[in-house]
C-alpha cells in the first residue's frame, strides 16, 4: 500500500520530513466494542525497525501477523473468593446497538458476608466508578483490603460493585446519549435490579451510595443528579468538568476557540507543579486534540475528548457523534455547546434550582484538589460559589453535603486523600441510617495489659 504523505494525520511534524531509525507496528483496527487499538479481533503487525530519509522515497514491508484474541473474565474461583464477577447480557443496550451487548462488574463481598451467625444478613452497596481507562476489574486490586476483619474500622461494611464504564469510544459516563446508548438507565433498570436479586442488597435509595475519581467523579454526581430515586449519596473527586464556563482553562459559552484563549497564548490541558506557585505545562489541548486525532482522524480514538463527544455530542451526518472542535484550527462549535450544556452541573443547578439544589446541598461530598492536573478546580470552584448562593437563601444552609477545594493538591495526590476522608464519611453515613456497622471492640484477652 502506497502512503501519501499529504493524506497522513500526524502529530509532531510532516510526515515527508521523518529522518532516522523508527520503530513501527501497523494495526488494522476492525473492533467497534472495546477502547483503542487492541481490541479483540483486530489484526497486528510485530514491531519492526525503519529507517527513513526525507531525500529519497522508502518501501517498508510490514505484514499483519497476529489477530488479538477476544477478552474474557477473570476465572470466578471459590464461592468466598474475593471477588464476584458479573457479566450480563442487556436488552436495552443490545436493541439499540443491534448487536449483543453486555455489562459488567466486579462485586466485592465484605467480611462476614457468608457467615450465617454475623448480626447483618443484608447489605448496602457501595457502587464504584473508575477514572479514565478504569474498569471492573479494579475490584481485584481493592478486595484485600476491603475483605480484611482488621480493615471494619476504616472501611464502610457494604458490597462494594467496581462498574464497567468503558466503550470503543472511550468511558461512557453512564451517561444516555445517541453514541453509547442508553447506558443509564440499563444500569438503574436492568443491572442494579439484577444485582439486588443475586446478593444480598438493601434495595432503597439511602443503601446505595456512589463515588469515583476523576471521570468516575463526574459520572457519580450525574447518576445521582438524574438518578435520585436510585442513589442516596455521592463521593466524588476531582471530577471532570461540572462547570462548563470553566471547562478546564476554557469558557464553553464565550471563547471561540479550544486551542488558544482570547490574547492568543495557547491552552494547556496538563500541569505538573514545579514549586509552590509555578507550574510546568506538559500538554496543551492542541497536542491533546492532535494525538486523538492521529489515533483516529474519524474521532474513535477512545481517549479524552473523543469520550466526552460521545458522551454528549448529537450525531453528525456520518452517524459520528459531532465533535466540540474542528481539530484543525481549534474552533468551537455552537451547535455542539448548546448539546453539552445539558449536562453541565452548575447550568443544571441555575436553571433548575429546585431540583438540583437540594440533591447538591443533601447528598453530595466533592472534593478537588487546588493545583488539579488538569486545571478541573476552576470548574468545581464556580460550583461551589453558585452553591453557597443557593444555600444562603434556601433551607439548606445546614445541610451536610459539602464541596472543598483541598490546597496544593494535585489530580493523583488528591485520590488518597480522598479515600481516607470519604471511607470515614461512607460509614457515618450509613451508621446514622441505621446501615453500617459499629467498629468492633477488641476481645477480652487482647485488651488485658501484659
Amino acid at each position: 500500500m502506497e502512503v501519501d504523505s499529504a493524506s497522513v494525520a500526524m502529530f509532531g511534524g510532516p510526515f515527508e520530513r521523518l529522518e532516522g531509525a523508527w520503530r513501527v507496528q501497523a494495526v488494522l483496527d476492525t473492533d467497534f466494542s472495546e477502547r483503542g487499538h487492541l481490541g479483540p479481533g483486530n489484526l497486528v503487525s510485530e514491531a519492526v525497525r525503519v529507517d527513513l530519509s526525507a531525500d529519497r522515497s522508502d518501501e517498508v514491508r510490514i505484514e499483519l501477523v497476529r489477530r488479538i484474541p477476544a477478552a474474557s473474565m477473570p476465572d470466578a474461583g471459590e464461592a468466598d473468593g474475593p471477588v464476584e464477577w458479573i457479566d450480563r447480557r442487556s436488552a436495552l443496550l443490545t436493541q439499540h446497538f443491534g448487536r449483543e451487548f453486555r455489562m459488567r462488574a466486579g462485586v466485592v463481598l465484605p467480611y462476614g458476608y457468608h457467615d450465617l451467625a454475623h448480626p447483618r444478613r443484608i447489605w448496602p452497596t457501595i457502587y464504584v466508578i473508575g477514572g479514565f481507562g478504569g474498569n471492573h476489574l479494579a475490584a481485584l486490586d481493592a478486595a484485600p483490603a476491603l475483605r480484611a476483619p482488621e480493615a471494619r474500622a476504616a472501611v464502610p461494611q457494604a458490597v462494594w460493585v467496581f462498574l464497567d464504564p468503558e466503550t470503543a469510544w472511550g468511558h461512557h459516563g453512564f451517561c444516555d446519549s445517541p453514541t453509547n446508548g442508553p447506558v443509564g438507565r440499563a444500569l438503574v433498570e436492568e443491572f442494579i435490579p439484577y444485582l439486588e436479586d443475586r446478593f444480598r442488597l438493601v434495595a432503597k435509595p439511602e443503601a446505595r451510595l456512589v463515588t469515583g475519581h476523576s471521570s468516575g467523579g463526574w459520572t457519580a454526581l450525574h447518576l445521582l443528579v438524574e438518578y435520585p430515586d436510585t442513589f442516596g449519596a455521592c463521593f466524588a473527586s476531582a471530577p471532570d468538568p461540572v462547570d462548563f464556563s470553566a471547562f478546564q482553562r476554557t469558557d464553553l459559552y464565550r471563547d471561540a476557540s479550544l486551542f488558544v484563549d482570547r490574547e492568543g497564548a495557547e491552552t494547556p490541558s496538563f500541569r505538573t507543579p514545579l514549586s509552590p506557585t509555578d507550574d510546568r505545562v506538559l500538554m496543551t489541548v492542541r497536542d491533546e486534540v492532535a494525538t486523538e486525532t492521529v489515533l483516529d482522524p474519524d474521532g474513535r480514538s477512545g481517549q479524552q475528548w473523543a469520550a466526552w463527544n460521545a458522551m454528549w455530542s448529537p450525531l453528525d451526518s456520518t452517524r459520528r457523534p459531532r465533535p466540540l472542535c474542528d481539530p484543525k484550527t481549534g474552533a468551537i462549535d455552537p451547535v455542539v455547546v448548546e448539546a453539552w450544556s445539558r449536562h453541565d452541573l452548575a447550568r443544571r443547578l441555575e436553571r433548575d434550582p429546585e431540583r438540583v439544589g437540594p440533591l447538591l446541598a443533601g447528598r453530595v461530598r466533592l472534593l478537588c484538589g487546588s493545583r488539579d492536573s488538569f486545571y478541573l478546580n476552576g470548574a468545581v470552584a464556580r460550583l461551589q460559589a453558585k452553591l453557597a448562593a443557593w444555600r444562603a437563601k434556601s433551607a439548606f444552609k445546614d445541610a451536610p453535603a459539602s464541596i472543598e477545594i483541598i490546597p496544593d493538591l494535585t489530580h493523583d495526590t488528591l485520590f488518597p486523600y480522598a479515600q481516607m476522608r470519604f471511607h470515614q464519611e461512607m460509614t457515618q453515613h450509613l451508621r446514622r441510617l441505621g446501615l453500617g456497622e459499629e467498629p468492633p471492640r477488641p476481645s477480652a484477652e487482647k485488651s488485658k495489659t501484659p
